[in-house]
């Protein structure tokens, strides 16, 4: 018969106190943390969006800052209007005008002060001032054709589009803005602001692909924002 010792009888009974997790216990842990997981994981993904979100709301601001600023060193100019459709006193025979009036401005000064405030050149900007096209309904003043109302940033091709109306940036595009305009027909440089109707014109600052302001196609500018990005974003 083998006697053991005080030190071996404890030894001895620490290991038979030693077990692993059985099969059932394994279960339990691993369906707690897919609970778990199931329910972080959305949250933390939305607060990655969300914190993207707000990163290119804030580019798409200084875009726009560095735009309305621009305006207003063209105000501060004086340009002669006359025989001119755009506030920036732009060559008609040099920069493309598009369907409706629409100035495509990228190698203007305002257009170069947008990206250099920019950490990238956005794919695609435009903003709206007052438009600057003498008609019996266009009753827009001076101020008013320097003063930026409207706006859409978009980050890169494909990306998700912010617009700016009435003070504020959405993913949503207002509806009486002509892009969303579903019969072409029907196309309006008309937008309803806060302080009343007005006509407006717009520039396209950003147009990376260089895509035509003439027709609403799929590969033009306004078609892509309105066939392409909006039946993507807003179904």
């Amino acid at each position: 018969m083998i006697f053991l010792g005080e030190n071996e009888m404890n030894i001895k009974r620490n290991n038979q106190k030693k077990k692993g997790f059985t099969l059932v216990e394994l279960i339990v842990v691993l369906v707690i943390l897919a609970i778990l997981a199931a329910i972080l994981i959305p949250a933390l993904l939305g607060y990655i969006d969300r914190a993207r979100e707000k990163k290119d709301i804030l580019q798409a601001r200084n875009c726009l800052e560095a735009a309305q600023v621009g305006f207003v060193e063209a105000y501060g100019k004086n340009f002669d209007l006359s025989g001119k459709k755009n506030a920036l006193g732009l060559d008609e025979s040099v920069y493309n005008i598009g369907d409706y009036g629409d100035v495509n401005a990228v190698n203007s000064d305002v257009a170069k002060a947008v990206r250099q405030c920019a950490e990238e050149e956005p794919y695609i900007f435009v903003v709206a001032t007052g438009s600057c096209v003498e008609s019996p309904t266009n009753k827009n003043t001076k101020r008013q054709m320097y003063t930026v109302y409207y706006a859409c940033y978009v980050k890169e091709k494909d990306s998700v589009p912010y617009y700016y109306y009435n003070g504020n940036w959405s993913k949503a595009n207002p509806t009486n803005v002509n892009i969303i305009v579903k019969d072409t027909s029907k196309k309006t440089n008309k937008l309803i602001t806060d302080s009343g109707e007005i006509y407006v014109q717009y520039y396209v600052l950003s147009n990376k692909d260089n895509l035509s302001l003439i027709g609403l196609q799929d590969n033009t500018f306004w078609g892509y924002l309105r066939n392409v990005l909006e039946k993507k974003y807003n179904k």
